[in-house]
């Protein structure tokens, strides 16, 4: 055996060189700072006879990964919906050392009770920003629009999911502001998050942020440990269990009818809940049912064509919520709304080029690269950013009888 073999790169069964890696679980999330990233085998040989060893940990690595694959597509998928279905008439960024900032205009592009498109020449480069953007205020809407799709395809691979409120400490704030200069809101103190936990088999616990980008984070899944240790955290209201209701944000709001904007922000409610209704028409039928090529719990599986699925996913997404923009705009038609199928697969039909709308390469990449850039997946570096809903007001993401419990907030994610 070769002492002067670095650790990382010595065969787990023989000791020699190694020259491959388990191909089924390489570059699965470490849960330990302690774990390796991969094992390494010499040859074929030893692989082979160290799998039985190896199985076991080979099947927890492989859960992982499609944890966070999953995590990632429902991030993205989000995502875009907000792309065309954004809270706020955004006309210019500024980016400074810790702050995001997105200058929103309602002299020259009224606040109408109608959400607005994010303009596509804004940030279209900087995909961590522009999710930042996308991202802000909007915790609590992610958590429920994902949550019919998150129970489909992590009902398999967990056994516990948890919504917390957590108080944390911002990196990189996102803030909206008015084109003089003036905060839209000043600025509270550490912000409020709502964040999914979720409990495997073995007792890991993992985090999914689906809005963390807001706060500069760039990892969307990562060990509770780590994430609370790493942003401050302090849980401020939960565990609360995972509501399965798309609308679940909606339905539960505490705006006050006494407070100002109360008319607009029902408006804009309804203008929301219609998005979704329509939206997840479509998600069931192209996630949902195992015949269709993006089938989520296929998608999740060790697959080497699943990025480009995923760009073609993403794609499709945006292209469905600006058709509904195109008869939304100013008015709702519920007939519309509710097209018959035959006008959906016309849809699908004519859009179905895979092109990528967020400014990311997926042709096959690993998914995390464009996060980071040159970082690691899981960097050290996970982040936090003042989170204030102006337009979502946060809705509350716990039954009805937790209103004395209520983290709808002003500063909250």
């Amino acid at each position: 055996m070769d002492e002067d073999i670095p650790d990382a790169e010595r065969c787990v069964k023989c000791g020699h060189r190694a020259s491959i890696n388990c191909h089924l679980c390489e570059d699965a999330p470490v849960y330990q700072d302690d774990e390796p990233s991969e094992l390494v085998y010499c040859g074929d040989q030893c692989l082979e006879e160290h799998l039985p060893i190896h199985a076991a940990a080979c099947e927890l690595r492989r859960k992982r990964m499609a944890l966070d694959r999953a995590a990632y597509i429902l991030r993205d998928l989000f995502l875009q919906f907000r792309k065309v279905l954004f809270g706020a008439p955004v006309i210019g960024t500024e980016i400074t050392d810790n702050e995001l900032r997105l200058i929103v205009d309602v002299a020259s592009r009224p606040l109408t009770p109608w959400y607005h498109a994010w303009p596509d020449y804004l940030l279209s480069t900087e995909t961590s920003y522009r999710r930042g953007a996308l991202s802000t205020n909007q915790c609590n809407s992610a958590v429920s629009f994902c949550s019919p799709l998150f129970h489909l395809v992590f009902e398999d691979l967990v056994k516990e999911k948890e919504i917390f409120v957590l108080e944390l400490t911002p990196t990189r704030n996102t803030r909206l502001y008015f084109p003089d200069g003036t905060a839209v809101q000043s600025e509270g103190g550490r912000p409020w998050h709502t964040i999914i936990v979720v409990t495997l088999d073995n007792e890991e616990r993992w985090v999914i942020d689906l809005t963390g980008n807001q706060f500069g984070f760039k990892d969307y899944f990562v060990p509770e440990q780590k994430y609370m240790s790493d942003h401050g955290c302090t849980v401020v209201n939960g565990p609360y269990p995972y509501s399965d209701n798309m609308m679940h944000d909606l339905d539960h709001d505490h705006f006050s009818p006494d407070q100002v904007g109360y008319e607009m922000y029902k408006q804009r409610c309804t203008h929301e809940r219609a998005g979704r209704t329509y939206l997840e028409k479509y998600l069931f039928r192209e996630l949902c049912r195992e015949e269709s090529p993006y089938y989520l719990k296929s998608l999740v599986s060790i697959d080497n064509d699943w990025a480009a699925k995923h760009a073609q996913l993403v794609s499709h997404i945006y292209q469905c919520m600006k058709l509904f923009l195109s008869f939304a705009d100013g008015k709702l038609d519920p007939s519309d709304i509710n097209r018959e199928d035959s006008d959906d697969e016309s849809y699908h039909d004519e859009n179905h080029d895979g092109e990528n709308h967020d400014g990311e390469n997926h042709d096959g990449e690993n998914h995390h690269d464009e996060d980071h850039h040159d970082e690691d997946h899981h960097d050290e570096d996970h982040r936090d950013e003042d989170n204030h809903d102006e337009n979502n007001h946060d809705e509350n993401h716990q039954d009805e009888n937790h209103n004395d419990e209520n983290h709808h907030d002003e500063n909250q994610g």
